[in-house]
């Protein structure tokens, strides 16, 4: 579905040969989507059918698939339990949440921080490397020397799993977050972390093991006009 002002349209989805060839762009890049391995693409196509139909899902699953073109990886990809939990015909959580399992720890570390910003932020480069500096979760790399460098490798490398887009405007360059993976930083940070909107009526359960607390005190329809405070316990 897709809100255009007041009013919901329902998208048709890609025809099945459609989607396959997105998929195979994916991961084999768009330029060069070629495979003859008739076992790997018989595992890819198993996969392809857990994902759905969704192009978000198709492009964050591809980048995993592409990151290791063997039989044996793809394997455990399609074999992961994270797929029982699959609701329904639209869910694509567990793609998202196999995605993320497979990223890197510290990479997990920078995605799931971003929990504590509200939906629809536009992340600033310099404002999410210095956040990340001040969690203290950008880790020494022997071949880089300055943390800020850390940080922006972290950034890109977030950016080529799929979990951001970068846009670039006429005045600036920010990077968005889908709402559905925004979603999984929330799920997969809600030990830790917790956001909350100052202008919102619901009651909040802080738990016991949140230590990272912030608070958004802006209007929703515009969420980078607000302050978010970053509260340890």
């Amino acid at each position: 579905m897709v809100r255009v002002g007041d009013k919901l349209f329902e998208l048709e989805g890609l025809e099945p040969e459609e989607y396959w060839s997105l998929s195979l762009a994916s991961v084999f890049n768009e330029s060069n989507h070629q495979c003859n391995d008739e076992n790997l693409l018989g595992i890819g196509e198993k996969i392809v059918e857990k994902l759905k139909g969704s192009p978000l899902a198709a492009k964050t699953v591809g980048r995993l698939l592409r990151k290791n073109i063997y039989v044996d990886h793809w394997t455990r990809v399609l074999e992961s339990k994270e797929w029982e939990s699959q609701t329904g015909d639209h869910d694509i959580m567990p793609a998202l949440k196999v995605s993320y399992d497979y990223l890197p720890f510290h990479l997990q570390q920078c995605f799931s921080s971003c929990a504590l910003f509200p939906e629809d932020y536009e992340f600033d480069c310099e404002e999410l490397i210095h956040f990340w500096i001040g969690l203290d979760i950008l880790r020494p790399d022997n071949r880089i020397k300055r943390v800020e460098d850390i940080g922006r490798n972290n950034l890109n490398d977030l950016v080529n799993y799929g979990f951001f887009k970068k846009e670039t405007g006429d005045s600036d360059t920010h990077y968005v977050m889908h709402d559905l993976l925004h979603d999984l930083a929330l799920k997969v940070s809600s030990q830790e972390c917790l956001h909350i909107a100052f202008l919102s009526p619901r009651n909040v359960e802080i738990a016991p093991s949140v230590y990272h607390l912030s608070i958004s005190m802006s209007d929703s329809d515009d969420s980078n006009d607000g302050v978010v405070e970053e509260k340890f316990k």
